[in-house]
């Protein structure tokens, strides 16, 4: 029984630590990263995430615009798809979707 108990505290608190919200997520940013199996691209896009659930992607080659909102721990991109979120803070996103991609607050 106590093992139990102790597998679900677990379960409850790492569930907690990756729960990321929306509100964390607004704002513009910088994709400025890429690395795939060891090999780092450097990116220069810049991506608005609205509070009103649209988005704004800018790069060197084309614009889109779309809706995004976070389901269980994914960045749902209309046009872009999802990305795993693996880390979020008041500067930084690192998320995965087959290669690790990396974004810091702000434009490019």
């Amino acid at each position: 029984m106590r093992k139990l108990i102790l597998a679900s505290l677990i379960a409850l608190v790492s569930g907690m630590a990756n729960a990321f919200e929306a509100a964390e997520l607004n704002g513009t940013w910088s994709f400025y990263e890429q690395d795939a199996a060891g090999n780092v691209v450097s990116k220069k896009v810049t991506i608005t995430l609205n509070k009103d659930g649209s988005y704004h992607w800018v790069d060197s080659f084309w614009r889109q615009n779309g809706t995004w909102s976070v389901e269980e721990n994914r960045l749902m991109m209309s046009n872009v798809g999802s990305h795993k979120l693996i880390s979020i803070t008041a500067d930084e996103v690192e998320m995965k979707r087959g290669s690790t991609m990396r974004m810091r607050k702000g434009s490019r």
